[in-house]
This record gives structure tokens, sequence and C-alpha cells, in this order.
């Protein structure tokens, strides 16, 4: 008995040396085939953890600007970025198109250092003034309505851009003129100051803007005063939109004050075909989601130009977010994702990526490239704009626009 006790103890014992044996040399066999593998794993977690760390580095400021409501100087409250694109259509159109394009102008480099409530000040300044000299003038326009083409739109609209200009000396500024000549989407070197492309610029020290700030800035006054002006968006341009009861009619106010077709539009700066047209992408007046998005493209610009491009992904994606659909929009938000791809190391960049893309008829790079061009177009005709077309202190009745103004 003793025996067969014995013997099963001995066998259970040697099962228990064979169980640590194999387990001893799975281990073993896994310490000899695990460093490959996690290599590799630990390869994957630690190029994960730079990527998480660069976007969110990245990422950190708007998040902040988005969640916090903009507030200046114990002023009022200024709602966020985020508040104004999560906005229904029917509050955004409440919102004042200054506002929206100084908020969006906030913690961008820029060279004035104006705070919104200084420059909404100013704002009030000139449309009071404006309101003022209109109304102190309207009798010459009752007098003699054909020295401004029979239309009561093209006085109050003028009246208003002379104020503008010459009571309040805003101005296209002339650094960017050289600039605007350089023609690659390469050079963002227009994108180099917020006060540039966001109204900032012309309610600043400087009062100076571009074809991007100065036809935001005219609207916004328009409507201040109770003008149907609008935003109109042609092919990478800018121009603005009386939309009355009575009367329609264009506007361009970077330069002189002058009025175009809507076939003019067509061909200026770049041909519309007729499909884009019937894709409402140009020619209309922008709604005020729209508007915001036009706001909101400018910051995208100049993050992406100072290589904050995490930041102005986001932008670009609250963007589409607004205007779906957009091929300008959603040319510009993959040229945004490209930029954080290629800073990441994912994506090299070459010369054949823009071949690839034109030769599938879509580059996202034309959309900086258009910018340029445009710029150079609307600077070119803005060299005379120092004179005003109309003068409401010394305007003779034979010409409301001096031959000495004309380029």
């Amino acid at each position: 008995m003793h025996d067969s006790r014995n013997k099963r103890r001995a066998k259970k014992q040697a099962d228990r040396d064979g169980s640590n044996y194999m387990a001893l040399a799975i281990n073993d066999g896994a310490r000899r085939t695990a460093p490959p593998v996690l290599l590799a794993l630990t390869g994957g977690f630690l190029l994960g953890a730079v990527s998480l760390w660069f976007i969110i580095d990245h990422l950190t400021n708007l998040a902040q600007i988005a969640a916090v409501p903009l507030q200046v100087n114990s002023g009022p409250k200024r709602p966020s970025i985020a508040e104004l694109v999560a906005m229904p259509d029917e509050e955004l159109a409440k919102i004042d198109l200054a506002v929206m394009s100084l908020v969006c102008a906030h913690d961008l480099p820029r060279e004035n250092k104006n705070t919104i409530e200084e420059s909404l000040a100013l704002f009030d300044q000139i449309a009071d003034s404006a309101r003022a000299q209109t109304e102190n003038n309207f009798h010459r326009w009752l007098a003699n309505p054909s020295e401004y083409e029979n239309s009561e739109a093209f006085y109050r609209v003028g009246m208003m851009w002379t104020v503008i200009g010459q009571d309040f000396n805003i101005r296209y500024n002339p650094n960017k003129i050289a600039a605007a000549t350089i023609r690659s989407f390469q050079d963002m070197s227009f994108f180099d100051d917020a006060d540039d492309v966001l109204i900032t610029g012309c309610l600043g020290a400087t009062r100076q803007g571009t074809c991007a700030s100065m036809p935001v800035l005219a609207v916004a006054v328009a409507r201040r005063l109770g003008y149907p002006l609008k935003l109109v968006s042609s092919k990478g341009h800018l121009f603005c939109r009386w939309e009355g009861a009575k009367e329609r009619r264009n506007f361009e106010l970077t330069n002189a004050v002058s009025s175009q077709p809507d076939d003019y539009y067509r061909k200026f700066p770049f041909p519309i075909e007729e499909w884009e047209l019937q894709k409402g992408w140009y020619l209309k007046s922008l709604t005020p989601r729209e508007e915001l998005a036009v706001c909101l493209s400018s910051r995208a610009a100049v993050l992406q130009r100072h290589k904050r491009y995490g930041e102005a992904l986001l932008v670009q994606a609250q963007i589409n977010l607004l205007c779906p659909g957009s091929r300008d929009h959603g040319a510009a938000l993959i040229s945004s994702a490209e930029a954080v791809f290629k800073e990441l190391g994912f994506v090299k960049s070459t010369d054949s990526d823009s071949v690839t893309r034109a030769q599938n008829g879509f580059n996202a790079d034309e959309h900086f490239r258009q910018v340029t061009e445009i710029n150079a177009a609307n600077a070119s005709r803005s060299r005379g704009s120092s004179i005003m077309p109309f003068s409401h202190s010394a305007r003779t009745p034979e010409s409301p626009f001096p031959t000495k103004f004309n380029p």
C-alpha cells in the first residue's frame, strides 16, 4: 500500500515538474521572441503619444478660445468663435458683422493693440459721422441726382466711403500692394499680420486694411446706418451689393466707389462657369453663416501662415460646418489637413503632390495661389486710394468724382 501511495506521489511530482518545465520553456521562448513585438508595440505607442502631444499642443489655444466667451476690459460679453458657429441662423443674423471680424482676430499676431471695445468705439464714431454727413449733404442728391448716376444707393454708399477714407483716413495698406504681386501660393506673407485681413487694422492706430477687410468694414458700417448692403463673393474676390426694395447695385469699395454689373464678376478676377453659378458658390449675397465663414477664413490663413497648423485645421473644420459643400472651403480644409500631416512627418511635400491633384481636377493649393493673384489685381487698382471720390467739404456740383482721383 505504501509502495502504491509512493508511486502516486512520484507521478504527481513528475507531472508538476513537467508543467513547470513547459511553463519555463514557453516563457523562455517568449523572452526570445518578445523583443521585436514589444519594440513594434512600443514604437507605435510612442509615435501615437508624440502625435497626440503635437495635436493637443497645437489645439489647446483654440480650444480655450472656443470654450471661454471673449470679454475685453470688463466690457460687455462677446460670443466666442464656437458660440458663433453654433448659433441658429436667426440669432447669428443679429450679430454685428464688425463684432464677428473682431472676435475672429482674437489671439492672432497683429501690429495694432486695440481691444474690441476700443475698436467698436471708433466704429461707432465712423457710423455717426457718416450718418451726419450723408444727411447734411442730402440736398445735393435731391438737386442733381444725375451726378450720382440717378441712384440714391450710389450717393449714400459713396458718401459713407468718403467719410471712412477722408475723415478717418482709412486706406489700403501700401505695403501689401508689393507683397500681393508675388504670384505663388507658397508666399503667404499677405497673412503675416491679422490687421491686414480683419477689420482690427482699419480700426486700429494704422487705419489700414486690404481687399479682405475693407469690404467687411463697409458692409458693417452700412448696416449700422440701416442700409441693405451685403457681402458677395466672385471667384476669390469680395465686393458689396445694395439689395433694396427699389434698387440692386454692386459696389467696389477698396478703391474709388465704382459699380459693376454681375457680368463683370463672371470674368473678374477669374472666369466663373455656368455650372459653378448653379451650385450657388458665387455672385450671390452671402448669408450670415457665409459671412462668418469669410471672417474665419481670414483667421485660418493667419494661423496657417504662423504654423499654428492644428488651430488652422480646427477653424477650417468649423468653416465647412457653416458652409458644407463649398469647393473653396473644402480645398482650404484639405490644405490645412495636409499641413498638419506634413508637420507630423506623415507626408512629405513633393512637387508631384500638386501635379497629381491637378490631374485629378482638384488642387487644394490653388486656393492660396488665387489669393495672391486676386490681391495683386485689387491692389493695382487701389494705388490712388489716398484720394476719395467724394469730398463732402469741398465738392463742387459739377463733379463729385475729381479727375485727380483717377489712377
